[in-house]
C-alpha cells in the first residue's frame, strides 16, 4: 500500500514540475515575441521618420541657376 502511495506521488510530483516548467516556457516565448515586436515597431516608426524627412527635404530643395 505504501509503495502504491509513494508512486502516485512521484507521478504528481512529475506532472506538478512538467506543468510549471511548460508555463514558464510560455511565457519566456511570450516575453520574446513582445520585444521581437517591439523592436519591429521601433524600426518601422525610424523609417517613417525618416521617410518623412526625405520628402521635406524634397519639397524644400531649390534649384539655383547660375546663369
Amino acid at each position: 500500500m505504501e509503495i502504491i502511495q509513494w508512486i502516485i506521488q512521484v507521478i504528481v510530483f512529475t506532472i506538478i514540475i512538467l506543468a510549471s516548467a511548460s508555463i514558464g516556457s510560455t511565457y519566456s516565448l511570450d516575453r520574446i515575441q513582445q520585444k521581437k515586436r517591439a523592436k519591429e515597431i521601433q524600426a518601422e516608426q525610424m523609417y517613417r521618420q525618416r521617410q518623412k524627412e526625405l520628402k521635406e527635404r524634397v519639397a524644400n530643395f531649390k534649384f539655383v541657376n547660375y546663369d
